[in-house]
């Protein structure tokens, strides 16, 4: 009980923490995609109960990392320490120096919601999420994501789930600097030069008494909505230029709308408050969470090219893990609305290589009043739907066909899950029970699945013809040997 108290009060002690606005300073590496080798032994039938309890492992590393991170006086800075380009910029804005915290990869690929680093944070492996802001709605929504996390990840810390990734920390950021050339600098750089220049634009309106007409307002509006198409470009190397370029945009604003202004002196934005105010700060939202062996997709695709089959009992955990996760969503109100293997995660736990998959990436969930039928179902069905045709990016050499993830399934597994697909498609009973009501009826139908499959052994002895022509086959092996002895 002093131990349970002691986590509840370091989650207590993070959630303020958490609530904290800092900047970090984040440079971006763009590695290729890795994942760690996969372990692929034997994995027990069920979680029992207390396997369930059992992650104190995983709240120490939480409890690691949090008191790190609270040790720290200074800002964050994710960086590789052993890149003299990175060690250039750190002496350039005046940063520290990486405090035990080192990029190591990408892992997954990059989306329009982000893209994950595999990051190393006082010798243990953490995952980060990267969320760059390049809209309004955006910054709602990796908020909203991040909340949801949160959430899940606290239902772990309390120890009332296990299917979801704790999360370390999480940050809304004033000042990422994103390697040159990518999608998200160009897009965050867009949105945040239309942000200075229509904030500009206001506050000198403000100061000459004047944005109440409304002229005025049709005008910012118009230029609110266009703001994003500007030519006006960045360049760190040279920010008094940029300046000079940002006051004649504002100038020009005034003339095209008519608007009667002195000119803007440029000499006024190239020092002091009024000069940071004009220097692009990227901003994103950062999310750092305990790291997994792979997901789904990566997980499968091992199976496949090494032309080996994933056992019925680890298919069976990661299903019945999937579907636990869910209900543990619906009690606290959250629908997922984008549950595919690439959204699961796959994570090997002790010596007897235990699987549990965590569900993770809430860009598109929802926390939600009043449930529809649809609502209960729809998780778990687009798991399943997606599981079943998802293709891999890769041709099966033997076929020349694309790959899918059904391919490390047994082929009655695939059967199986096809069916029972098509049986939770057909209830009718969607009340708040009813994932209850599926993972009962799913423990119920996989018992005759647990010893069979793709070990042909295993197979052979459930099945009484075969078992007999076996034994017999091992009674006349036991004879040869005996009469070589003599």
């Amino acid at each position: 009980m002093q131990q349970h108290s002691a986590i509840k009060q370091i989650y207590k002690e993070n959630i303020d923490w958490l609530k904290k606005n800092i900047i970090i300073y984040i440079i971006l590496m763009s590695d290729e995609a890795a994942v760690e080798n996969l372990d692929l032994g034997q994995a027990p039938r069920e979680y029992s109960v207390e396997k369930h309890l059992d992650i104190r492992d995983r709240i120490e590393k939480y409890a690691t990392i949090k008191s790190f991170l609270d040790s720290i006086d200074k800002p964050l800075n994710f960086c590789d320490c052993n890149n003299s380009e990175i060690e250039k910029l750190n002496d350039e804005t005046s940063t520290s120096v990486c405090p035990k915290t080192q990029i190591v990869s990408q892992i997954g690929s990059n989306s329009v919601a982000g893209v994950v680093y595999k990051i190393i944070i006082h010798n243990i492996q953490s995952a980060m999420k990267v969320m760059p802001v390049t809209n309004d709605d955006l910054l709602i929504q990796n908020e909203k994501e991040i909340n949801i996390a949160n959430i899940c990840s606290q239902l772990v810390i309390s120890r009332q789930s296990i299917f979801f990734p704790i999360v370390y920390g999480s940050y809304s950021c004033n000042n990422i600097k994103y390697k040159n050339g990518t999608k998200f600098l160009l897009d965050s750089l867009n949105y945040s030069i239309s942000k200075i220049l229509y904030n500009t634009i206001v506050d000198i309106l403000t100061e000459n008494h004047i944005e109440s007409q409304k002229k005025i307002k049709i005008a910012l509006k118009k230029f609110q909505t266009n703001s994003s198409n500007t030519n006006v470009e960045y360049d760190r190397s040279n920010p008094e230029l940029f300046v000079e370029k940002m006051i004649q945009e504002v100038n020009n604003f005034f003339k095209s709308n008519k608007i009667e202004i002195p000119e803007i002196n440029k000499a006024n934005y190239l020092s002091g408050e009024a000069y940071e105010k004009m220097i692009p700060k990227l901003k994103g939202s950062i999310l750092i969470s305990e790291i997994a062996n792979a997901d789904i997709v990566n997980y499968s695709k091992d199976i496949i090219i090494e032309r080996r089959i994933l056992p019925n009992e680890k298919w069976i955990s990661i299903i019945e893990g999937v579907l636990l996760g869910i209900r543990d969503m619906q009690k606290q109100n959250i629908i997922h609305k984008d549950l595919h293997p690439g959204n699961v995660l796959v994570l090997i736990k002790n010596k007897e290589n235990d699987i549990i998959p965590l569900i993770h990436d809430f860009g598109n969930s929802e926390i939600i009043q009043t449930w529809s039928i649809e609502d209960r179902s729809f998780d778990i069905i687009t798991f399943l739907d997606r599981l079943i045709n998802y293709e891999l990016d890769f041709v099966k050499p033997e076929t020349g066909e694309p790959a899918k993830i059904t391919d490390s399934m047994s082929p009655e597994f695939l059967e199986f899950t096809k069916k029972f697909l098509s049986d939770i498609q057909s209830q009718s009973d969607k009340t708040p029970d009813f994932m209850d009501n599926i993972i009962q009826m799913f423990n119920s139908e996989t018992k005759s699945l647990i010893r069979g499959g793709h070990n042909k052994k295993t197979y052979f002895k459930n099945t009484k013809k075969i078992r007999r022509k076996y034994n017999s086959k091992k009674k006349h092996k036991s004879r040869r040997i005996i009469g070589k002895k003599k």
